[in-house]
């Protein structure tokens, strides 16, 4: 490891830190039953900083946010213990868990074209792109599931923990 290695990673650990307390933070002040997050792990293509948020969401969840010795600043703001219940990893690469979004789906193809930098300003060609996004989950979907009007998730339950 070079001094360059050593700067690097002292840089960037303080800022993943930081990044895990905030959400940490978020957690025990809305104190969710379940938290969303993308696969920290899914294999080959996966932005980075997606990558990142979601290790960072996942170990906020377990341990930090639900340990008193973890950030006792936040108690000092009130801000008590919460141990989250589930969470609902998005992306995986073998989903566990569906739920139908055919009645909200135009309302997220709404939200998502907030992001016109990433999706484009035609409409019906993300709504499109969009279906066709969950093609490769459809071997595994469950009878009465329409490919694209589904959320798919692995499931992680911390109520037994």
């Amino acid at each position: 490891i070079s001094n360059v290695d050593t700067e690097i990673v002292a840089m960037v650990k303080p800022q993943f830190e930081v990044g895990r307390g905030q959400v940490g933070k978020l957690i025990r002040e809305f104190r969710p039953d379940i938290l969303v997050t993308m696969d920290p792990f899914r294999r080959y293509t996966q932005h980075r900083d997606h990558r990142k948020a979601a290790i960072m969401a996942m170990d906020a969840v377990f341990p930090y946010a639900r340990d008193r010795l973890s950030y006792p600043e936040h108690e000092a703001l009130g801000l008590e213990p919460h141990k989250v219940g589930e969470v609902f990893v998005s992306g995986p690469e073998e989903p566990e868990f569906f739920i139908d979004i055919h009645d909200t789906f135009e309302k997220k193809v709404d939200a998502l074209m907030c992001h016109r930098s990433q999706v484009g300003e035609d409409r019906a060609a993300f709504a499109q792109r969009l279906l066709g996004m969950t093609r490769r989950l459809t071997a595994n979907l469950p009878d009465g599931y329409e490919p694209g009007k589904f959320e798919a998730f692995r499931k992680i339950s911390y109520r037994q923990r």
